[in-house]
């Protein structure tokens, strides 16, 4: 089984992706995009969408 770890930081998230019995990580995709989104934006719109696209992209590797 496989597993996406989100880590959102202030300006930046990353997302790591976990396989194996071990839950090694795989790959790794940095989004310039963070909780300060969120405050500038009023919103958390910006940040889903651009974790939605990191998700996509790392099932998609």
């Amino acid at each position: 089984m496989a597993k996406i770890i989100i880590d959102c930081g202030t300006t930046n998230s990353r997302l790591r992706l976990a396989a194996g019995e071990e839950g090694q990580m795989t790959d790794v995709l940095k989004i310039e995009a963070g909780i300060r989104n969120t405050a500038m934006d009023g919103n958390t719109d910006r940040l889903k969408s651009y974790l939605q696209e990191g998700i996509r992209s790392l099932v998609e590797r």
